[in-house]
């Protein structure tokens, strides 16, 4: 079996091949590898039903993402409440929408577009536009500016009713990334590894708990709150990520995800001004020498299995955020 995948790579294929490979197989490889994220789902499930005075009616989940996550968690724990997923782009709430309608939850979730950057305007306004009783967000606060993140979070808590409940999830490292930009960075033949344009662990390592507290929330600690009740602001929790075998594109592809956009732009640049190759870079198109790269710094991570040869990634801490609007 193991020499018959191999064989798979015998014949390097141009970047026009993987253009193409990437278009046919990367939606249906995201969707297939969503499941892996529902312990980040159940765990903020969990801390609502810990946290929450009274039961939830209206839940409104930021950044829900293609998976309509964890709104469609929270549907499943709370029946009897209404809960909104929402993403800015209007492609990926149609994917979300997929996934409402196959988990038959359209009936409790709703679909709407709200921007982040909308909630910035709101937090820098005087009218109250209370509307729910708790507001989550699973990994999406980094992708803001971090100038961006106070007034954020203050337009979350005007959405909240007085009590209501935020729960939020970010990364404290985010290992997959780090070595996305490392792989990349030998791809383009640069010595540096290649920086996203946020940092995922900026809210990581308690960071956050000074921009939630300028934003009026009060932290939910493992001591509790006023209530007496509200535990898991700060707990920290683990995850691995089996991303196939390192033989299949399958693999590479789903790891360096973060970074598919930038050696799609440089794939569009070099089509149009063919260049010499440069020293030190190795011979084929860039999504080859990624694939290569990603290959090389997997096995020196210690990530691939020695049984089953799968890719299985380690060095993915997040914790959980638990702030609570004043009463």
């Amino acid at each position: 079996m193991r020499r018959m995948l191999r064989r798979l790579h015998t014949r390097v294929r141009s970047d026009a091949e993987y253009v193409s490979l990437l278009q046919q197989r990367l939606p249906s490889l995201f969707q297939a590898s969503l499941h892996q994220f529902a312990p980040m789902w159940t765990a903020t499930a969990d801390v609502v039903a810990e946290a929450t005075l009274s039961q939830p009616q209206n839940m409104l989940d930021l950044a829900s993402g293609a998976a309509a996550e964890p709104a469609l968690t929270l549907a499943r724990r709370f029946s009897g409440a209404t809960v909104v997923a929402s993403d800015s782009e209007a492609g990926v709430l149609e994917m979300a929408a997929l996934r409402v309608s196959e988990e038959r939850l359209a009936d409790q979730v709703e679909l709407q577009q709200i921007d982040m950057f909308d909630l910035v305007a709101l937090g820098g306004s005087d009218g109250d536009a209370a509307i729910a009783d708790v507001v989550t967000c699973s990994l999406g606060l980094f992708m803001l500016p971090p100038a961006d993140h106070e007034l954020c979070l203050r337009g979350v808590r005007k959405l909240l009713r007085p009590g209501g409940l935020l729960v939020a999830t970010v990364w404290d490292r985010m290992a997959l990334m780090e070595l996305g930009g490392r792989c990349v960075a030998k791809a383009l033949g640069r010595a540096e590894p290649l920086e996203l344009p946020y940092d995922p662990t900026c809210l990581g390592h308690g960071r956050a708990d000074a921009v939630l507290r300028a934003a009026g929330f009060k932290l939910l600690d493992g001591a509790g709150d006023s209530a007496g009740v509200a535990r898991g602001h700060n707990q920290t929790h683990t995850l691995q990520l089996d991303l196939g075998s390192v033989e299949m594109d399958d693999a590479w592809m789903l790891g360096l995800l973060s970074f598919q956009g930038t050696l799609a732009a440089v794939q569009q640049q070099q089509q149009q001004q063919p260049q010499q190759p440069q020293p030190g870079v190795q011979v084929g198109g860039v999504y080859e020498r990624a694939r290569l790269a990603f290959r090389e710094e997997a096995q020196a991570a210690g990530w691939i299995e020695a049984q089953s040869r799968n890719v299985v990634v380690r060095g993915l801490d997040y914790r959980v955020l638990v702030g609570r609007r004043p009463l």
